[in-house]
C-alpha cells in the first residue's frame, strides 16, 4: 500500500495525492507505534526494534509527503 501511495504521488504531481499519502502514512506510524509498545510488552525487543525503525521510516515518508505540498504550493503561487 505504501508503494501505491508512492507512485500515485509520483504521477498525479497532485497535492491531494500527497496529502492522502501523508495521512495514510502517519496512520501507518502509529499502528507501528502500537505494534512497538506489543512487542516491548511481551518482551520481544528485536520486533519491538522493527517496529520503531519501521515506523519511524513512515513518519519520514509523511513529512516528505507534508514536503511536496509545500513545494506544490509553492510553485503553483509563483506562476
Amino acid at each position: 500500500l505504501s508503494l501505491l501511495f508512492a507512485a500515485l504521488m509520483l504521477t498525479l504531481s497532485s497535492p491531494v495525492a500527497a496529502a492522502a499519502t501523508a495521512l495514510a502514512m502517519a496512520a501507518f506510524a502509529g499502528l507501528d507505534i502500537f505494534e512497538l509498545a506489543h512487542q516491548l510488552h511481551e518482551s520481544h525487543s528485536g520486533l519491538a526494534a522493527l517496529a520503531g525503525t519501521v515506523g519511524f521510516v513512515h513518519l519520514l515518508a509523511a513529512a516528505a509527503a507534508l514536503l511536496t505540498i509545500a513545494d506544490t504550493r509553492r510553485r503553483l503561487s509563483v506562476t
